[in-house]
């Protein structure tokens, strides 16, 4: 996601980095990430892992630190559960 901004984001995907607790400010580095970039997949809510599905993450994923090797900018499905991916 590191080459992207905030700006050019469909508006379905900047939903879901908001459910994450990201702004147009912490997307782009202008302002520190939120809490829920330092959480463990545990820690977070049931709407913030939909929301890291959505945007191509997994368990493994999001724990490691990685980002998604795939960026899903033509799916944006909201309706992503664990047993879709």
């Amino acid at each position: 996601w590191d080459q992207y901004v905030w700006e050019t984001l469909p508006p379905q995907l900047k939903l879901h980095w908001e459910c994450l607790g990201w702004t147009s400010e912490s997307f782009n580095g202008h302002t520190d990430a939120p809490a829920s970039d330092d959480m463990k997949w545990r820690e977070l809510t049931n709407p913030q892992r939909t929301a890291a599905l959505a945007l191509g993450y997994s368990q493994e994923l999001w724990d490691s630190g990685n980002e998604p090797w795939q960026v899903p900018l033509g799916d944006h499905d909201s309706d992503v559960d664990d047993e879709t991916r």
